[in-house]
């Protein structure tokens, strides 16, 4: 065999070596012009638990059998789903209890609960924290990304002659005396009493809070990223058992929107100058809301998207039909907090479901997406 001939096969085995490899850019690029030509969610659900999924520690059958309607036939979700709630737990104990009832794959990253919000507050987690609460605070704390705490308990260990007062063997109280939601209210008084000057709030965070909300999209957009789905958020759909709480905080939200658009077109409009990218990154101060419910600057989310957020009512934990006229205008019995004034017209569905099968049936028809038939 001559010299040249060897060349020649040489160089045709580098090109069978190398057909492989273009061949395989070319199969990556046509998958990824499928994935774009995809239909893909506009739309992200958030889910409170107690009373929608599941009352106590049972789930409800509706529950399981609806939530399977957003997955594929491997039994994965295919819609970004978040599940908002102000309960306080570590988010992989929520996660790993929802999943349990389900019987769907939920990740920590899915979870919206009380303390939530700070995950996204990097500026105080590396500075000494108090926790204060109860249960696995410490774990709670650091799951949001605190590096530096203590407890109650290590300050009274510290210093023991803070804790001189001996809870055994104390008689009982004839009254039930003030629950939970009652203590911002004797908090207030007592303050105003001690100081001469009403107590400020800095933050509130928890359902209904717009920062909550805020989160909430938040953690949808980075569940769709998971998803590889390019498009950006549009809709929201809270599902949830309590008009105070759920309904009012996707009310609130959707007239935080709608307050944060217009300033965005007033500013568009009159600094031609500035970017509208530039615009949509800064402009998140709201003169409507008291300092306790602004979303900080600095609060490290992602780009706000959402146009439209709808509530959706159950009938299967706290609210029973025609609970609302009952009371609209009940002023006496209010009982919620001093920076969330009463407005009526806040507590109003979009719409009012038996339970939470119809209301993804209908989430589904009205977004013309079945994950099943993609």
């Amino acid at each position: 065999m001559s010299a040249l001939s060897v060349i020649d096969n040489r160089m045709e085995q580098m090109n069978l070596r190398v057909r492989p490899v273009a061949n395989h850019e070319k199969y990556l690029k046509h998958n990824k012009n499928l994935l774009k030509k995809r239909k893909q969610p506009r739309f992200g659900v958030c889910f409170d638990v107690d009373g929608v999924l599941a009352r106590g520690t049972i789930p409800f059958k509706q529950a399981v059998e609806g939530l399977r309607k957003l997955t594929d036939e491997k039994g994965e979700l295919k819609v970004p789903v978040t599940f908002v709630t102000n309960a306080l737990n570590r988010n992989i104990d929520k996660a790993n209890q929802i999943s349990g009832w389900l019987g769907i794959p939920i990740s920590p990253s899915q979870l919206v609960q009380a303390q939530g919000p700070l995950e996204v507050f990097k500026e105080f987690h590396d500075k000494f924290c108090l926790i204060i609460g109860q249960g696995k605070i410490l774990d709670i704390a650091r799951e949001l990304g605190f590096k530096n705490t203590c407890t109650l308990d290590q300050i009274i260990d510290a210093y023991p002659l803070l804790d001189m007062i001996n809870h055994d063997n104390r008689r009982r109280i004839a009254t039930e005396g003030y629950v939970e939601k009652e203590f911002p209210r004797v908090e207030e008084a007592l303050y105003k009493k001690v100081t001469g000057k009403p107590l400020v709030y800095t933050s509130l965070i928890g359902k209904p809070s717009e920062i909550t909300m805020r989160f909430a999209e938040h953690c949808l957009s980075r569940e769709a990223k998971k998803l590889n789905y390019e498009e950006p958020l549009k809709r929201m759909y809270l599902i949830g058992d309590t008009p105070e709480v759920d309904m009012v905080g996707a009310n609130l939200y959707q007239r935080y929107i709608n307050r944060l658009r217009d300033r965005q077109q007033k500013l568009i409009d009159t600094n031609s100058t500035t970017s509208a990218k530039d615009i949509y990154a800064r402009e998140t101060y709201d003169p409507e809301l008291p300092e306790s419910r602004q979303i900080p600057e600095e609060a490290a989310l992602s780009k706000q998207t959402v146009d439209q957020i709808d509530g959706l009512l159950v009938c299967t934990g706290v609210y029973k039909p025609g609970q609302l006229d009952e009371e609209d205008g009940d002023e006496k019995n209010y009982q919620g907090h001093r920076d969330f004034p009463r407005i009526t017209e806040l507590y109003k569905p979009a719409h009012t479901f038996q339970d939470v099968n119809e209301a993804i049936d209908y989430i589904l028809d009205k977004e013309n997406f079945h994950p099943a038939q993609i």
